[in-house]
């Protein structure tokens, strides 16, 4: 739905089709499991995201949902808004978006910590976030 946005707003203007085909689309996104071991001591692997979409300027900014519905295509799409919204007020940041797989209602607060955790951990670990390259923020699901 966003590109078909994107689509129509781009007819409006007069920018050629490959410089618009090279802006739909993300620089970068990554998948990564989180194991993690739950209050009542069984262990579970969780699907994560992280979307970079333009990195025209850094850091990359954008909100960590928690939603059982999160996919790889959603965070992608959530950070080319971001991307748009952060250039539309001019803030010096390109977009991103995250997304952890679970419902948060049925986590306890520490096992959304250990989430938070080791998801901001296997990013750090790859060098995909840190304060000159992405800040990731809350967002939907995570004000338990």
């Amino acid at each position: 739905m966003v590109q078909e946005y994107f689509d129509e707003a781009a007819s409006y203007t007069n920018i050629s089709k490959d410089k618009l085909n090279v802006y739909k689309t993300c620089n970068v996104v990554m998948k990564v499991r989180l194991v993690i071991k739950r209050d009542d001591g069984s262990y579970a692997s969780v699907e994560s995201y992280r979307a970079q979409h333009k990195h025209h300027r850094l850091p990359t900014k954008g909100g960590t949902r928690f939603s059982e519905h999160v996919s790889m295509e959603e965070v992608e799409a959530l950070s080319s808004l971001m991307t748009i919204k952060n250039g539309v007020v001019d803030l010096p940041y390109g977009g991103a978006k995250g997304g952890i797989k679970i419902n948060p209602r049925l986590w306890s607060k520490n096992e959304l910590e250990k989430l938070t955790r080791a998801y901001t951990l296997e990013m750090a670990k790859r060098k995909f976030i840190g304060p000159s390259i992405d800040v990731p923020g809350p967002d939907v699901g995570t004000g338990n």
